[in-house]
């Protein structure tokens, strides 16, 4: 998973943007759930740089929030097959930011809180 660069010494080096801290409630619709990447492949954008998205769950599902999925899909996956994350607060999810396409599903009552970290190239 050779995601970020190396030194001459043969060290990974990355930078990391601010954590963004998200919280998704039942009362109003959020953007995130449309299918969507995190960084693009050769885009301009300082967003581009991302390889690698870390998020932190805050939230017990079931508990302090229901609905709220994350997803995940690959297009290489057969017929784009779409995986719902089995986590609870505490887990950690890491994926490669610019081929791991993901949504958050709009949660049906409760606060969902997570936090997000994104390793970049530059």
């Amino acid at each position: 998973w050779e995601l970020l660069p190396r030194t001459a010494a043969g060290n990974h080096t990355c930078v990391y943007e601010d954590a963004q801290y998200t919280e998704y409630r039942g009362d109003r619709e959020a953007h995130f759930k449309q299918w969507h990447l995190d960084a693009h492949a050769g885009g301009d954008d300082a967003e581009d740089a991302r390889a690698i998205t870390i998020v932190a769950l805050l939230a017990e599902p079931f508990e302090d929030y229901a609905g709220g999925d994350f997803e995940v899909m690959t297009p290489d996956w057969p017929d784009g097959a779409r995986h719902v994350v089995d986590w609870n607060r505490g887990d950690l999810i890491a994926f490669p930011a610019q081929t791991c396409w993901h949504r958050v599903m709009p949660t049906t009552k409760g606060l969902r809180r997570t936090i997000v970290i994104w390793a970049k190239t530059h």
